[in-house]
Formats: structure tokens, sequence, C-alpha cells
């Protein structure tokens, strides 16, 4: 198996137990032995991960700002996140 599945299997199961991703990343970090930066990185190319203060989070927050939420409801909002991103739809909802 190689890193980049290792680490989006790893993720997967520990964003079902810790709601806070901060803890999520660090059991990836101890259950794959990968450093914190590689992981980071997986996470954010696979889409399933915005990085807090990046650029990327920035333009995100931006769009949602820009959306009329008198139009759309929440989950609307959510979707149109992830599909313009390219972002899991875990993520897009944990940024709306």
């Amino acid at each position: 198996m190689t890193d980049v599945h290792r680490v989006l299997r790893s993720f997967s199961e520990s964003r079902h137990k810790y709601p806070d991703v901060g803890k999520a990343v660090d059991e990836v970090c101890e259950s794959t032995s990968l450093d914190k930066q590689s992981v980071l990185y997986i996470l954010e190319m696979a889409g399933v991960y915005v990085l807090p203060d990046s650029e990327i989070e920035k333009e995100i927050k931006a769009f949602i700002a820009s959306m009329d939420k008198d139009v759309l409801d929440l989950e609307d909002l959510t979707r149109n996140v992830a599909f313009r991103f390219v972002i899991s739809s875990k993520e897009a909802s944990r940024l709306t």
C-alpha cells in the first residue's frame, strides 16, 4: 500500500473518531510514521483537508461570503463549495 493510501485510510478512520481535525492529523502521523508536513500535503492534494489560513481557505471563505444565503440553504452552499473547489463534502461542510 502506498503512503497516499495509508494516509487517506488512516485519516478517514481518525476523522470518525475525532471531531478535532488536528487530533485526527496527529493520529495519522503516528499510525503511518510520516512527518506532519507529508501527511498534510497528501491530505490537501487529495482534497480531504484544507489547511487553515491557506490561500485556498481564503478563496473558499471569500466565495462563501459572496453567495446569497437567502437563495441557497446550507446544504446547497456546501455542495457548491465542494464542487467548485474539488474538495470532499465533509471538508466543505466544515468550512461552511
